[in-house]
């Protein structure tokens, strides 16, 4: 969750509201870091604009 994927597009010019990003996990705790928690409240602090929606299965 530290960098974004070489594969993401930029947003588009112009563009507004809120992006999403999916995170599906398999509920074991293996992320490493920086921790998704830490991440996701540092997303929140500087107002990047991103809803993380999760889903876990096992």
């Amino acid at each position: 969750m530290g960098r974004r994927g070489p594969d993401e597009p930029e947003p588009a010019g112009g563009a507004i509201g809120t992006r999403t990003i999916l995170l599906i996990s398999d509920g074991e705790d293996n992320c490493g870091t920086p921790e998704p928690c830490r991440v996701a409240e540092e997303l929140a602090r500087v107002g990047a604009g991103v809803r993380i929606d999760t889903s876990a299965s096992g």
